[in-house]
C-alpha cells in the first residue's frame, strides 16, 4: 500500500506539475501574444519613422531642386547684368565721343536758327499774299452773289415771259 500512496502521491505531483506547466504555458502564451503586439507596434512605429523621414527627404529634394533653379536663374541673370553693363559702357564711349562732336552741332544749330528766320520771313510774305488771295476770293463770292441775284431776277422775268407767252399761244388758234 505504500507503494500505492507513493504511486498516488507521484500521480498527484504530476498532476500538479502538469497543471502548473499548463498555467506557466498559458502565462507564456500571454506574454507572447503582447510581446507579439508590441513588437507589430515597435515595427509599424519604426515604418511610420521611416515613411516620415521619406516624406522629408523628399520634401528636401523637392527643396533643393527650387534653390538649384533659382540658382542657375540667379547664375543667368549675373551673365545678363554683365552684357548689360559691357553695353552701357559702349553707350558711355560712344555719349563720349558724341560730346566731342557738340561744338559742331552748335555751330549747325546757329545755321539751323538763321534758315529758321528765313522760312519765317517766307512764311509772312506768304501769309501777305494768302490775305490777298483772300481778298480776291471774298470779291468774287460778292461777284458770284450778284450774279446769283440777277439770275433769280431774269428767272422771274422769264416765267413772267412764260406766263405771257402761254396767254398769247391761247388766243391764237
Amino acid at each position: 500500500m505504500q507503494h500505492r500512496d507513493e504511486l498516488a502521491h507521484i500521480l498527484h505531483r504530476l498532476k500538479q506539475t502538469e497543471e502548473s506547466i499548463r498555467a506557466t504555458q498559458a502565462i507564456d502564451a500571454g506574454l507572447a501574444r503582447r510581446t507579439q503586439r508590441l513588437l507589430q507596434i515597435v515595427f509599424l512605429l519604426i515604418g511610420l519613422v521611416a515613411l516620415v523621414n521619406l516624406y522629408f527627404v523628399s520634401d528636401l529634394a523637392q527643396e533643393t531642386q527650387i534653390i538649384i533653379r533659382n540658382m542657375t536663374t540667379m547664375y543667368e541673370q549675373f551673365g545678363e547684368m554683365s552684357e548689360r553693363m559691357s553695353g552701357m559702357r559702349t553707350h558711355v564711349s560712344a555719349m563720349g565721343q558724341n560730346i566731342a562732336l557738340m561744338p559742331v552741332m552748335v555751330d549747325q544749330m546757329d545755321m539751323i536758327s538763321r534758315n529758321m528766320l528765313s522760312m519765317e520771313h517766307d512764311v509772312s510774305g506768304m501769309r501777305t499774299h494768302m490775305q490777298h488771295l483772300t481778298g480776291h476770293v471774298h470779291v468774287m463770292y460778292q461777284d458770284i452773289h450778284t450774279m446769283n441775284l440777277l439770275f433769280r431776277d431774269v428767272n422771274g422775268k422769264l416765267v413772267h415771259m412764260r406766263y405771257y407767252v402761254g396767254h398769247m399761244s391761247n388766243v391764237v388758234p
